[in-house]
C-alpha cells in the first residue's frame, strides 16, 4: 500500500504523519532534509527496540524458548542463553 493510501485509510498512520508535520512546523527554522528525517526515525525505532527487548521463540522438533540475547551472566563468567524445554503435556497445552 502506498503511503498516500495509508494516510487516507489508516488512522494511526494518519496521526503519525500529522504529528511529524506539526514537529516540522514548530521547528521551521531548522531545515530538515529527508535523509535526516529518515535517520532520526530509524534511530528512534532502534533505541525503542533496544530498551524493549522481547523474548525470542523458536519452534524446533521440541518446543524451546530462548531468553532475550542479553541473558544474565552465569556463575562461570560467560553469557549463555537459558533454555526451557516443555514437557509433552505442556506442548499439548500450547496446541502442538
Amino acid at each position: 500500500m502506498r503511503p498516500e493510501d495509508k494516510y487516507l485509510h489508516d488512522p494511526v498512520f494518519h496521526n503519525l504523519v500529522n504529528l511529524l508535520g506539526s514537529f516540522l512546523e514548530e521547528n521551521a527554522m531548522r531545515q530538515w532534509t529527508p535523509t535526516e528525517l529518515r535517520e532520526a526515525v530509524m534511530l528512534a525505532a532502534c533505541r525503542y527496540e533496544y530498551v524493549h527487548v522481547r523474548p525470542i521463540v523458536i519452534t524446533l522438533s521440541k518446543s524451546v524458548i530462548l531468553d532475550p540475547p542479553f541473558a544474565p551472566i552465569n556463575n562461570k563468567g560467560s553469557q549463555e542463553m537459558s533454555k526451557t524445554t516443555f514437557s509433552e503435556s505442556e506442548r499439548k497445552d500450547l496446541g502442538e
